[in-house]
């Protein structure tokens, strides 16, 4: 799995343009992401992704597509998780694609909205530009590695 999003990212960095992007930046559509999730939004998270968005997580999860990633991610955890922050690694942004690499922490909610532990990991974003000029996630990975409760 680690290979598809490694030969994605490089995909990317090797046929990228390397001008101005205009007036987003990746920490926006980072801060887009993070707003949609603590806010509970599950339509604005799903309208940051492409239609055919692919989603890697751990050794077995793959998805693809926003409508999969929808009812099977979003929709089974938006409403558990909580403080979602994100720290910037590295990132690079190009005329009509931008990656974005750092480490999450959130708290986790039970069916009460009690805090009852937390989460965090890594994760990958890969944004692109589409042909109405908005840019959408086309490909993400969370890596978790600690989980609290």
């Amino acid at each position: 799995m680690k290979k598809i999003f490694v030969c994605l990212i490089a995909a990317i960095a090797m046929t990228a343009w390397k001008q101005p992007c205009g007036n987003i930046t990746i920490d926006a559509l980072v801060a887009q992401w993070n707003n949609a999730w603590n806010s509970h939004d599950e339509k604005a998270i799903a309208n940051l992704m492409d239609e055919h968005v692919v989603f890697l997580a751990g050794k077995n999860t793959r998805m693809t597509g926003r409508q999969e990633i929808l009812e099977k991610f979003i929709k089974r955890n938006c409403k558990y998780i909580v403080n979602l922050k994100t720290q910037k690694i590295t990132e690079k942004m190009f005329a009509n694609s931008a990656f974005h690499y750092g480490q999450y922490h959130h708290d986790v909610l039970d069916d009460n909205g009690k805090i009852i532990g937390s989460s965090e990991g890594n994760y990958s974003f890969i944004w692109e530009k589409n042909k109405q000029g908005r840019w959408k996630l086309t490909a993400f990975e969370l890596e978790e590695y600690n989980t609290k409760e």
